[in-house]
């Protein structure tokens, strides 16, 4: 079944939100009450990271992360048998983020903390709360 909105402003809100919650309660049956909370708080990590330093720095991190990491020609996973962590991808992240963002990108990945997004015109807005 497919729904069509009517061509007027509010279109995409209509369509995204109900996609995105779709994909949520997709979510929800799959993974535990924990792992749920960890994936949303990685997609609002990652919507704020491309946000601070632009998609196209976002994309190049992962593609040299992926490059060195896959399992089956990784430049460096090819060289030892452990596998990428969170500081991994980190260092990533950070060589493609200005030295005077590094400061926003650290608690968005390190903490155990929860992020909240809050959206304006051309601005990412995040309150990061320390639950440790």
């Amino acid at each position: 079944m497919q729904l069509q909105a009517a061509n007027v402003q509010g279109k995409n809100m209509i369509l995204r939100t109900l996609a995105q919650y779709s994909a949520l309660m997709v979510m929800k049956k799959i993974f535990q009450r924990k792992n749920r909370a960890a994936f949303a708080k990685g997609i609002l990590a990652m919507y704020a990271l491309q946000n601070y330093i632009g998609e196209e720095k976002v994309n190049l991190a992962l593609k040299k992360f992926i490059r060195d990491w896959n399992n089956s020609n990784g430049k460096l996973k090819s060289k030892t048998p452990n596998y990428p962590t969170t500081k991994e991808l980190l260092t990533y992240f950070i060589e493609f983020t200005p030295v005077s963002l590094h400061h926003k990108v650290y608690p968005l990945f390190e903490r155990n903390s929860i992020v909240m997004l809050s959206l304006e015109v051309n601005e990412c807005n995040l309150l990061i709360l320390d639950s440790s």
